[in-house]
């Protein structure tokens, strides 16, 4: 029979229909039994998750519900039943009558409780299947949107470490080098005084002799005639 993926949704979240879907069947229709026994399946368990910490997510939803949709089984099953109980829930307070009286209305479309049970272990089935690809893709994206970065910041440190070494030794060799040019400006400096000190001293000397020789001269021209 055709499947309304929008049934499976509304196990999950409102729809906002209520209808009973026994209602709109005019005739009992033939279980066909899944083609191989699913082994008994646990809700997912293998992602290291917090349930409670999440929120519901409509994409999810829809993904999962497309997912469970395709892989339908034809035939009144599992979700035909649990739609049943659904509607009832208004008009039946009690959940042990509403589970009973929907399996009286699944009875009459050829389902017994283990048909229930083993379409309801193939769902639980696909949605393990559907819970591996999510953890590989989430495998898959933390390896490149984490793992992965980590790794770069890694080799960033790294850098920055060489980098900061590589300042450290061009600072020390910079406090030598000014060291170093502070030494060669007060050596040049105390070797000028020395020099011009030595000039001066020089010239002090050379004006002794200048006015000897002169003073002389001018002696020679005023006493010696000729």
């Amino acid at each position: 029979m055709p499947f309304d993926w929008k049934k499976v949704k509304g196990l999950f979240v409102e729809t906002g229909d209520e209808s009973d879907t026994s209602s709109n069947k005019s005739k009992k229709e033939t279980i066909i039994e899944p083609k191989t026994t699913a082994p008994a399946a646990p809700v997912p368990t293998g992602m290291p998750i917090e349930m409670s910490a999440g929120k519901p997510d409509q994409s999810i939803i829809e993904s999962m519900s497309q997912a469970l949709a395709d892989a339908n089984i034809e035939g009144f099953d599992y979700f035909e039943f649990a739609k049943v109980i659904d509607s009832m829930a208004v008009t039946i307070p009690s959940e042990q009558v509403r589970y009973q009286a929907a399996f009286a209305t699944a009875g009459t479309m050829g389902a017994t409780k283990q048909t229930l049970l083993d379409t309801a272990d193939h769902y639980l089935a696909v949605l393990n299947t559907e819970t591996e690809k999510f953890s590989a893709l989430v495998a898959d994206q933390t390896q490149t949107t984490v793992t992965d970065k980590e790794a770069s910041v890694s080799t960033i440190d790294a850098t920055i470490n060489e980098k900061a070494a590589m300042i450290n030794q061009l600072t020390n060799e910079i406090n030598e080098l000014s060291t170093n040019k502070t030494a060669i400006l007060n050596e040049a400096s105390e070797n000028k005084i020395k020099i011009q000190k030595v000039q001066n001293d020089f010239a002090a000397c050379l004006k002794i002799f200048l006015d000897k020789i002169n003073g002389d001269k001018a002696k020679i021209n005023q006493y010696i005639p000729g």
